[in-house]
């Protein structure tokens, strides 16, 4: 009973936090979203690094925040480096409104 209870803290506590959930999804799905924004003076694509297993994404736009993962080397990317959660390292992506034809 006490791990139920528990659960039900953490959870109230990462909901409470402002934390998102990773979405793992694929490259055509990732690619199709960065057409999509609410502002597009305020709307930044990041990449946050990688694991062994999936590069990550950040997409800020207005007041919400979109993570997602794919799978490692499914999108081309100049450099990678270690997943880290420290917003000075992440690399802005030009995707979206700062898309260049």
């Amino acid at each position: 009973m006490i791990k139920f209870y528990m659960l039900i803290l953490c959870t109230f506590t990462l909901l409470l936090s402002g934390c998102s959930a990773v979405e793992t999804i694929s490259r055509d799905r990732l690619l199709a979203k960065t057409t999509q924004w609410r502002d597009p003076k305020v709307v930044t694509w990041y990449y946050k690094g990688s694991s062994d297993k999936y590069d990550y994404f950040m997409n800020i736009d207005l007041n919400t925040q979109s993570a997602y993962r794919v799978p490692f080397g499914d999108i081309s990317l100049n450099k990678r480096f270690n997943l880290t959660e420290d917003k000075n390292y992440w690399v802005v992506i030009p995707w979206g409104p700062l898309i260049k034809d």
